[in-house]
């Protein structure tokens, strides 16, 4: 098993992504929001099968993922500094948010027949009143600055939250293990 990182300009997808659709910046909804997590995650696979040559192509798994947060009408990307982080977990206090997870696998299933899976997972998450020493104190533990959403959850970002709905719960830390075994389970029929 290889994993190989690609190059993908994700804000770019998600701008032509938004533009085709006429979606200004405030007006994501979870329908919408869903779609770009899986348009993301296809143009990953896309962009891994690219570097796959003649026979790799046909024995190899590949699958791309990607992950959105919706907040208030809006997708919300990785923060990227510390004012930013403050600013957007500000804006989570007292709130919820949505953190989509998508998958697209393309496999071969076991009579040699390819096949591509889409799966896309949908996490509700209430955030606390949040304090300003409480919001420094976890960016300080933590600095999650390249995290979509500014949280690690596996960490102090927990901490922040007062209820977390979903089926498959490793997905809050990115890739929904639960929910690839299951699309797995899908090559083997």
């Amino acid at each position: 098993m290889r994993a190989r990182a690609v190059e993908l300009d994700e804000r770019g997808v998600q701008r032509r992504f938004a533009r085709l659709r006429g979606i200004a910046k405030r007006e994501w909804t979870l329908a919408r929001a869903k779609a770009l997590a899986l348009t993301l995650a296809q143009a990953k696979r896309s962009a891994a099968e690219a570097g796959l040559k003649g026979r790799d192509l046909e024995r190899d798994l590949v699958l791309g993922c990607d992950q959105v947060v919706l907040a208030k009408g809006q997708i919300l990307g990785k923060p990227g500094s510390h004012a930013r982080a403050v600013k957007m977990l500000r804006g989570f206090s007292g709130e919820k948010i949505y953190l989509i997870n998508a998958m697209s696998m393309r496999g071969s299933r076991a009579d040699g027949k390819a096949l591509v899976l889409d799966d896309v997972q949908i996490i509700e998450m209430r955030f606390s009143k949040l304090a300003l020493s409480e919001i420094e104190r976890v960016l300080r533990l933590d600095q999650p600055y390249a995290a979509a959403g500014s949280f690690h959850f596996e960490s102090h970002g927990a901490n922040l939250l007062k209820s977390v709905l979903c089926d498959d719960p490793t997905g809050i830390q990115g890739l929904p293990v639960m929910r690839l075994k299951a699309l797995l389970g899908s090559l083997k029929r």
